[in-house]
């Protein structure tokens, strides 16, 4: 029976990394700048970091581009995100909009008005900025101690050197 080895997995064990570093530090370069651009401008946080509303509802007759044709007349901030859900073991689908602070009542008004329905089983549950920057501390924490955590481990099981 033959070694198992995973040298062998990769024939040409010869690679010249160091000739392909100008392109891969442009590169990282180009792709760190155009994070620090973006991330600002699209705000890619939901509802559970920012704080807002989650409203929940049902009826008949609702499809996704209604719900979104009827929300684009409401000035709230904020454009919302609608999402078209299905039960399980259940006919239909509902609807998960998450909404700007303090604008549920408003939604559910619009949708109700231009759709003729009265929406009263509709759920809302709101989340606060206060929670919201809480959570994103606590994420934040966890990022630096599992770096620490890895910097430690490297510099154990290696040298100093290659942990920076």
């Amino acid at each position: 029976m033959k070694k198992l080895s995973f040298m062998n997995l990769i024939p040409d064990q010869q690679i010249d990394f160091l000739s392909k570093r100008k392109v891969c530090i442009m590169g990282s370069i180009i792709l760190l700048v155009a994070s620090l651009i973006l991330v600002p401008i699209l705000d890619p946080r939901g509802v559970e970091l920012k704080g807002g509303d989650s409203i929940t509802l049902q009826a008949e007759g609702l499809t996704k581009a209604s719900v979104k044709e009827s929300l684009s007349d409401l000035d709230l901030g904020g454009e919302p995100l609608v999402q078209v859900q299905s039960p399980v073991g259940a006919e239909g689908e509902f609807f998960l909009i998450r909404a700007p602070d303090n604008t549920a009542e408003q939604v559910i008004a619009e949708i109700g008005t231009d759709h003729n329905h009265t929406l009263e089983d509709a759920t809302v549950s709101s989340v606060g900025s206060a929670v919201g920057q809480s959570m994103l501390i606590s994420s934040g924490l966890a990022l630096l101690i599992g770096m620490f955590a890895i910097l430690i481990y490297v510099t154990i099981r290696f040298e100093f050197a290659f942990a920076l």
